[in-house]
């Protein structure tokens, strides 16, 4: 991984502290700090590279999940927040009649499909977050949520004798995926590929690294396994000379300093299965 970011900074690429913003010198003590990786984005024309102080792995050398990131017991005991267990959206609460068109105050969720409905209600703000980086309903479910409350394709709401709120043709539509292409390249040095043991060995390795693990809480198993990942452009013409690479790309990124490539060194192989199931509608 270190000889990735080498590799980003011989092709020049500046180098930078901090992964999450463009802000270098961010509180430590926020941040576990595993490895020295980067990340770059083109800002016309100009990229930066960031060491990536890890945010995904904490003190503890477990994984972050929205719930331990932000719900600490310093949050949890604010008197004016409830967190309900087992809640599951059903729909959006709106006011059809509000000033300047339909307005989000409240959410209606359930424990079960079948069970009762309850309702909790804003006095400001209905918050569905569409990014997978942050705690929502994610890219499936919030616009799912949304159709459900009546916003959506007018035509295939009332299809489907959901109340139309707003008629929003676009929701539910333009998910784009991102094919990953895997390169392998074997190491010279050692590598924790024992993680997955293939051998005697490989498993009298993988205990040792457990039980070291659990007592300091570091070493291989802490691995935020991509250590190191980079986000640029592809019409970056730094990286991608016009000459070299004549064909015009369609920009599908959100903006003008919005990446649409996305690449990243593991410390060891890996290979993912993948079943997809396709439901027809006839």
């Amino acid at each position: 991984c270190k000889d990735f970011v080498a590799s980003c900074i011989q092709v020049g690429i500046p180098y930078s502290p901090d992964f999450n913003t463009s802000r270098a010198n961010l509180p430590f003590d926020h941040r576990r700090k595993l490895d020295k990786l980067i990340w770059f984005r083109d800002i016309s024309a100009i990229i930066k590279a960031h060491s990536f102080q890890v945010t995904y792995v904490d003190d503890h050398g477990e994984r972050v999940s929205s719930e331990s990131a932000y719900l600490t017991e310093e949050v949890l005991s604010r008197p004016n927040l409830l967190v309900a267990l087992h809640a599951q959206v059903t729909r959006i609460l709106f006011d059809p009649h509000a000033e300047g068109g339909p307005r989000a105050i409240g959410v209606e969720f359930s424990k079960t499909q079948e069970g009762p409905r309850y309702r909790a209600h804003a006095r400001k703000e209905v918050i569905l977050r569409m990014t997978f980086k942050w705690p929502s309903a994610g890219a499936i479910h919030s616009p799912q949520i949304l159709l459900l409350s009546g916003v959506g394709d007018k035509s295939h709401l009332e299809d489907l004798q959901v109340d139309v709120i707003h008629d929003l043709p676009s929701v539910g539509t333009h998910l784009v995926d991102h094919p990953v292409i895997d390169l392998a390249f074997k190491d010279k040095n050692a590598t924790p590929k024992y993680i997955k043991p293939n051998s005697i060995y490989e498993v009298i390795k993988l205990i040792g690294a457990s039980i070291f693990y659990l007592i300091n809480r570091t070493g291989s198993l802490s691995t935020n396994v991509a250590e190191s990942v980079a986000f640029v452009r592809s019409d970056d013409p730094k990286l991608f000379p016009p000459n070299e690479y004549a064909e015009e790309i369609h920009d599908t990124t959100s903006g003008e300093d919005g990446p649409d490539l996305e690449l990243f060194s593991t410390v060891f192989g890996y290979k993912v299965v993948l079943y997809v199931l396709l439901f027809v509608k006839s």
